[in-house]
């Protein structure tokens, strides 16, 4: 797997996780499907992560000849496919360490209220059934003229935790920009204890003018202040430029929206409805038929090889570009 997830698996999860293994076939209901697919898709997603296990190895070693599904794992390891590493000291380590903040943290007890505050997602033994819902990808259908707005993105979510998102769209700061605001307002946590980190990349073409760049970006910094006022966000901006020496083509062609948890895809980009006023109401309708897609790039498991590659693909072309700019980039997604 090209962009790898690092896991911090406390060895009382897997205890308890190990236990669920389906040895038999039971009979083939809803919550019973549901239950093997869980536990199937949490062992694909770390079939192809780094694990860090809060052990030495010498007892990880002992543990691994008494848990057959923890010698798969092992074997995993040393093919390749999968990472093992160890930390015997703290568990969570609740700070603004970098590796933890791009992290996915599984444990006994319940710790996702905590690990919100920071952005990352927490699988525990009280929430791993709907935590399943990770493990597939998800998405909206639109039809040209029906009403539609980005804030229903939201029920098609089962998790938005992030501290870092990374915007590519050639015309995000096109006429109908409350499409922009109700989608970060769809996703974006309300606080976070570190900074969160925000680029967006967009296309400079030959009609915008200076002044027009420069207040397209302020007025950005001002709604997301106004839609999240208690978030402590850096954003930071980056103006591609077409290539007259390469046919015009630009940095990026795929409109996408990545956190360090999601990738949101929209066929059309951003700018999909318009806005109207009926009998004093704002409503907002469809402008084109589309397709939006959700996914959970480090858990899917039937579409690993395009989810994967697209998520890497995107950040490496990205960090190209601003190489090529000769800037810098905070972002921790692009680091």
């Amino acid at each position: 797997m090209r962009s790898r997830k690092t896991v911090f698996c406390e060895i009382a999860f897997w205890d308890l996780f190990s236990k669920y293994y389906p040895t038999s076939m039971p009979f083939p209901d809803d919550q019973s499907q549901q239950r093997i697919r869980a536990w199937f898709g949490l062992y694909s997603f770390l079939s192809r992560s780094r694990i860090i296990f809060n052990l030495s190895e010498a007892d990880f070693i002992v543990k691994v000849n008494n848990d057959t599904r923890l010698k798969y794992l092992w074997k995993k390891a040393t093919e390749g496919q999968c990472k093992i590493d160890f930390d015997s000291g703290v568990f969570i380590p609740f700070n603004d360490s970098e590796r933890f903040l791009t992290s996915v943290v599984l444990t006994k007890d319940n710790f996702e209220s905590k690990c919100a505050d920071y952005g990352i997602i927490n699988i525990n033994e009280s929430n791993f059934s709907i935590k399943s819902q990770l493990f597939i990808d998800n998405g909206v259908a639109i039809r040209n003229g029906e009403e539609w707005d980005w804030c229903s993105i939201k029920d098609h979510m089962v998790e938005k935790e992030s501290n870092s998102m990374v915007i590519v769209d050639n015309y995000i700061f096109g006429r109908e920009k409350h499409n922009l605001y109700r989608l970060l307002d769809s996703i974006l946590p309300s606080k976070c204890s570190v900074p969160y980190h925000l680029s967006v990349f967009y296309l400079i073409d030959r009609e915008y003018q200076a002044e027009t760049l420069i207040k397209s970006e302020r007025d950005f910094r001002d709604n997301l202040k106004r839609i999240r006022p208690t978030l402590n966000c850096s954003v930071e901006f980056f103006q591609t430029k077409r290539d007259q020496n390469n046919a015009y083509k630009t940095d990026f062609h795929d409109r996408a929206l990545i956190t360090n948890n999601i990738w949101i895809d929209s066929g059309a980009g951003f700018l999909i409805s318009e806005r109207r006023f009926e009998n004093c109401m704002q409503k907002y309708y469809s402008t084109k038929s589309t397709t939006i897609r959700i996914a959970y790039p480090f858990f899917c498991s039937d579409n690993v090889k395009s989810v994967d590659e697209g998520y890497t693909n995107l950040i490496e072309d990205a960090k190209k570009s601003i190489l090529r700019m000769g800037k810098t980039t905070s972002n921790r997604l692009l680091g």
